[in-house]
């Protein structure tokens, strides 16, 4: 029996401005390259912010409008949405709308999908499942299908809101280069921020200096706080331990991943937490506060104080055992997904 093809669009505050782009919400690249891959489905992106200027192009086969908005009324942004939403529309009937973050995206395809009555799913992303978020009052939650990415992110938004999500947590690509010496001792991904808490990383590397003179450590990223981040290892006499690359290309950030022995991640919130799934596919120790999908396990070790983080790191230092590659696929959340676009259970 032939299925019928579904035209998806995705709506999203960024995208990449070309397939040299891979830096731009990695996660989300890869779902759209997945998504687009299957027959029965037709995939358009509308970018609300990113690429900065109103263009229309095509990415790995995809039809990307980006807008370009920058400050001006939401009223004024939701017209400038709807008349590209009915220019795709017209060419091709939409047959669901899935924003991405519960925010300006999910408002515009709330609002769309009533006026067109179409299928309306939004994923929370981020920090959109923490209080303060003004849209959750804006939006009936029983207009659309809300999807959280994890378990710690689904019991965050209902001790905020009061409101149900379905979980679809999100795979990442299979990697084929195995590496199988682990050069790097410890390594941290993430942007430079006060929330991402990458001075508790400093602060370990500096305890465990004392026991390994010479570990090698590798903090991946940039952000407000590098400056001081870098000042900080100055200061503590760590140039020789940890070395920072800035940001690096997606595909490098994933060879440095799969060169570490341990993901030092010692961030205060993560929705879901991509690194951790990049760190399991590529075989490496995880060292983490308890958040996004951390799991207490034999290759997984949850705590809250920089002593924790160094005794974890530790025991994993010293351990001899080769890791197996584990983790979430991208077909199985495509799977997913698109079980709901079809309306199945």
């Amino acid at each position: 029996m032939e299925i019928a093809q579904k035209h998806i669009v995705l709506l999203t505050p960024g995208f990449p401005k070309d397939e040299r782009d891979d830096t731009c919400i990695p996660a989300l690249q890869i779902f759209a390259k997945r998504l687009q891959k299957l027959q029965h489905c037709k995939v358009t992106v509308v970018a609300i912010h990113y690429p900065s200027k109103k263009i229309e192009y095509v990415w790995n086969g995809i039809k990307v409008y980006s807008l370009g908005f920058k400050k001006m009324f939401l009223g004024v942004k939701k017209r400038s949405v709807f008349r590209v939403l009915e220019t795709i529309h017209e060419k091709q009937k939409i047959s669901v709308l899935h924003s991405f973050w519960l925010g300006e995206c999910a408002y515009y395809g709330h609002y769309f999908s009533k006026k067109h009555r179409l299928k309306h799913l939004t994923t929370l992303m981020g920090q959109d499942a923490k209080k303060g978020n003004k849209f959750v009052k804006k939006l009936p939650s029983d207009c659309m299908q809300l999807i959280t990415l994890s378990a710690f992110q689904q019991d965050l938004f209902y001790t905020n809101y009061g409101v149900k999500t379905k979980i679809i947590p999100w795979g990442v690509e299979k990697f084929e280069e195995d590496y199988k010496e682990k050069y790097i001792d410890i390594i941290g991904v993430g942007s430079l921020i006060n929330l991402k808490n990458y001075t508790a990383f400093i602060e370990t590397i500096l305890l465990l200096q004392k026991e390994f003179p010479a570990i090698r450590s590798v903090l991946v990223g940039e952000g407000k706080q590098a400056k001081q981040l870098q000042k900080l290892v100055k200061q503590k006499q760590l140039q020789n331990n940890i070395t920072f690359t800035g940001k690096l290309p997606y595909d490098e950030t994933q060879k440095q991943i799969a060169r570490s022995k341990i993901l030092l991640h010692p961030s205060h919130y993560e929705s879901f937490g991509m690194v951790f799934a990049e760190a399991m596919a590529h075989k490496a120790y995880i060292v983490s506060q308890k958040t996004g999908i951390a799991q207490e396990s034999m290759f997984w070790k949850t705590g809250n104080s920089i002593q924790q983080f160094a005794s974890f790191c530790k025991e994993f230092l010293t351990r001899k055992n080769q890791l197996i590659a584990s983790g979430l696929s991208i077909e199985d959340t495509v799977s997913e997904y698109v079980k709901c676009y079809y309306n199945e259970k």
